[in-house]
């Protein structure tokens, strides 16, 4: 059964309205801060990732078995999901390992993004997150099997935890559309996504969403 349930964050930095469109209870997913930060006054910090928020073991594993298993099985291959740094990466791998136990598939790899160079690895692509602190994401690898891999994938999986705009979605699409000339379909996956579908509309690629909680949000920042 669908429920729907508004809800009203103050917070020192402005009012946050939230809109859920799930059966999913707000209060079992997320928490809620301020931030200085004039790009977004707000943080939605989750209760079920285990890295702000201490969280148990199967409380983090329930999340990421969840939204792996919300993955077709026939996804066209090769897969490529790519986990979020720094907040996603262990839930981008977590979400991968989920589908792999749920499918018994071959033609899947994991990447995830960093703010650092690695030595001995190829930068294949780049993009950038605008409302975070540190906002360029660089996507390296270093094995050339799973390279190829990467450049003959007809599937991306973008692993994040908490989804706003979703403009983050589509700049990691429009960047790895480069080395991914066979991309058919994307998948976006998170844990909550506020963004109410707005950004499909803007992706290069027919893409699928995939969210344990979901709906849309305002956000009213206060003068200071």
């Amino acid at each position: 059964m669908l429920v729907s349930k508004n809800a009203k964050i103050e917070l020192s930095t402005g009012t946050l309205d939230l809109f859920t469109e799930h059966a999913a209870e707000l209060d079992a997913f997320c928490d809620f801060a301020a931030r200085a930060n004039p790009k977004r006054g707000f943080l939605i910090v989750s209760k079920v990732l285990g890295r702000h928020l201490p969280a148990a073991p199967d409380t983090m594993r329930g999340a990421m078995d969840e939204l792996g298993q919300k993955l077709p099985a026939d996804l066209p291959g090769p897969i490529v999901f790519l986990g979020m740094a720094e907040t996603a990466t262990a839930l981008g791998q977590g979400v991968f390992a989920a589908y792999l136990d749920a499918q018994d598939r071959q033609d899947v790899v994991y990447l995830q993004s960093s703010r650092q160079i690695v030595d001995g690895a190829e930068l294949i692509a780049s993009f950038e997150e605008g409302h975070s602190h540190a906002t360029t994401h660089l996507i390296q690898v270093a094995d050339l099997n799973i390279e190829d891999m990467v450049r003959a994938a007809r599937t991306l999986v973008i692993v994040d935890d908490e989804c706003s705009t979703g403009n983050t979605y589509v700049a990691v699409a429009n960047a790895m559309m480069d080395v991914m000339p066979q991309l058919e379909l994307v998948a976006t996956c998170c844990i909550t996504d506020w963004s109410g579908k707005q950004y499909i509309s803007s992706m290069p690629r027919p893409t699928l969403h995939i969210s344990i909680l979901e709906g849309s949000m305002q956000w009213n920042s206060t003068d200071i």
